[in-house]
């Protein structure tokens, strides 16, 4: 029998041989490479969640909020407006202010406004001045709450937030000769685009297609669509596509034509109202979703006027006599001849609705 020990690098050998640290070592590295891969993949899942998150929170965070000075909200009725409050607290202005949506030509809107404002002097034994103070939705909504504003216009998406904090009474919106209102919103694209429907919003391999919103407050031009890609199509800004602010219906509509944007969710009556006036061609656009109809922007008053005060204002806003007048004259093109008596209760259910999946998705974490 010998005695010799084996070679060294034998098999037999007491050091580590290739083979036998590849055989050790080999099992634990793919153990730990899929571990890893597995952390990996986890953790990116739960960035790219944390990440849409955080997108969605900075697209709503423009939303529009209460003013900081808000009023008192007392709904005993249940109408869902705030009440008149005592008559030691109520109001009676010597000079009515009223201002419509703010825009970039306050110039503008006093001149569209003039024969309204005329109406309601002789109407109200009163003057009335057209406010060109407020110069966005914020402004315009601290005003009222502040009691600077007595008789205000609101967009659709604009109106829940002024009734609840601000102390807003809507009376009446844009109707037709036969007493029919609301608009919808259109999703809108370029001519041949290649868009049929947007389900067609899928990012495409080299390009994520780009949705340009109107304004944060906006109901046709932002919120409603918003929810409508999130709950009907499960599609999220920045993961599904691009998106951007125009600041304004027309804006968005002008983008469209000139193909600076895939699509854009617009106000039907804006949209029909420029095609009225050529401002924009029918063939240049094609729609590819349209909504059910929301009630069109809503004219009302201060809840703390005096309560005969608030009964004239109702009356001479439902009597106002549209033809041959300044209101006629920038607001007739799309059909529109008179004011209609709106309920808020019932016309703004499916706007607050909307408003209320917003809040929802903003206050996620």
């Amino acid at each position: 029998m010998s005695n010799s020990t084996p070679a060294a690098g034998s098999p037999e050998s007491g050091s580590l041989s290739l083979s036998r640290v590849l055989k050790l070592v080999l099992p634990l590295a793919l153990i730990l490479i899929g571990l890893s891969l597995f952390s990996n993949a986890s953790v990116q899942k739960q960035a790219q969640a944390e990440l849409e998150r955080d997108i969605l929170q900075r697209l709503l965070d423009d939303v529009v909020k209460p003013p900081s000075t808000t009023v008192a909200f007392v709904d005993a009725d249940g109408d869902l407006v705030c009440d008149s409050p005592a008559a030691e607290k109520c109001v009676d202005p010597a000079t009515i202010k009223f201002c419509y949506i703010p825009s970039e030509d306050p110039a503008r809107e006093a001149a569209n406004w003039a024969d309204f404002c005329k109406h309601l002097s002789e109407k109200l034994g009163k003057p009335v001045e057209y406010s060109t103070g407020p110069t966005s939705i914020s402004e315009q909504l601290s005003a009222l709450a502040a009691g600077e504003l007595h008789i205000t216009g609101l967009s659709t998406g604009t109106a829940p937030t002024a009734v609840q904090s601000c102390g807003f009474v809507p009376v009446c919106t844009f109707g037709r000769a036969d007493g029919t209102v609301g608009y919808t919103m259109k999703i809108i694209v370029p001519a041949g685009s290649g868009i049929k429907s947007v389900e067609d919003l899928k990012p495409a391999a080299q390009k994520r297609p780009r949705v340009t919103f109107t304004s944060p407050d906006s109901n046709s031009g932002f919120k409603a669509a918003l929810v409508m890609l999130m709950e009907q199509r499960g599609l999220l800004p920045e993961r599904d596509y691009e998106w951007g602010f125009s600041l304004g219906h027309d804006t968005s509509i002008k983008d469209i034509v000139a193909k600076e944007a895939d699509l854009a969710p617009v106000a039907s009556d804006v949209l029909d109202g420029m095609i009225a006036k050529g401002e924009v061609a029918a063939d240049a656009i094609e729609t590819v979703y349209e909504s059910e109809r929301f009630p069109p922007a809503v004219l009302g008053y201060a809840y703390n006027l005096k309560p005969e005060l608030q009964t004239a204002i109702r009356d001479a806003l439902l009597a106002f006599d549209w033809n041959g007048t300044s209101v006629a004259n920038e607001y007739a093109t799309v059909g529109n001849a008179k004011f209609v008596a709106v309920n808020y209760k019932d016309d703004w259910a499916n706007t607050r609705r909307i408003d209320d999946i917003v809040r929802k998705a903003r206050e996620q974490k």
